[in-house]
């Protein structure tokens, strides 16, 4: 039998969400990993934050 801690893992789980991630990342090599990590994960959208 599942708890209830549980139970709303799988709950929302099943639903969209959204994580934003904020980088600020000089050398390009290091960059470019994480650009293609995350893109693994997602859809990507470039914004600018200041």
């Amino acid at each position: 039998m599942f708890d209830i801690y549980t139970i709303f893992v799988m709950n929302f789980l099943k639903t969209p969400f959204t994580i934003i991630v904020i980088y600020d990342i000089i050398d390009n090599k290091r960059r470019a990993f994480l650009k293609k990590l995350l893109n693994s994960f997602g859809n990507r959208i470039q914004r600018l934050d200041f």
